[in-house]
């Protein structure tokens, strides 16, 4: 009977995490993505969009294709990602990329309170980000902006309090 219930849970954990389009090997042609519904905020009295409040609308943006090479561009890491979390699965099994997983999700809870700014180290750590200096580190790592970004800290701790409680 337990080589039967073995089985069966082998059975279901492979057609499960089969079925995982993260854990698959992403295509390496770049598709493009289609707009098919263009969507207009109305808001107002009359049920129009409120150029005044809102500003103007950006609809070229729904209706325009991107190119495919500007799509693979913006998906670039997430992709490369991806194609780690496959190669690992093939080499290693299904338990190295889930854990890799559990493991930035455990880091991506983790914060500080809300006054302070996080650099987020023990995420870039685990990417493997912390050896290497990029644009990223240099563009925004202003030292003067945790300075001019500082407020009163019981204020802003009410707010995120009292912001989290639902109305009733």
């Amino acid at each position: 009977m337990s080589e039967f219930r073995n089985f069966v849970y082998c059975l279901f954990i492979k057609r499960s995490f089969h079925n995982n389009s993260k854990m698959d090997v992403p295509s390496l042609k770049p598709k493009p993505n289609v707009c098919e519904k263009v969507q207009i905020k109305e808001s107002g009295d009359f049920s129009m969009h409120d150029t005044m409040t809102e500003g103007f609308m950006a609809v070229r943006g729904q209706l325009c294709n991107t190119h495919a090479i500007e799509q693979s561009e913006k998906n670039f890491k997430a992709n490369a990602e991806n194609m780690r979390l496959a190669s690992l699965k093939s080499c290693q099994g299904i338990h190295a990329p889930l854990r890799i997983m559990h493991e930035k999700n455990a880091v991506n809870k983790t914060q500080r309170l809300p006054f302070l700014p996080s650099s987020n180290i023990a995420l870039e750590t685990l990417e493997g980000r912390d050896e290497c200096i990029d644009f990223d580190d240099y563009i925004f790592s202003d030292p003067v902006e945790g300075i001019e970004s500082l407020a009163a800290p019981h204020m802003i701790m009410e707010k995120t309090l009292f912001s989290s409680q639902k109305q009733y």
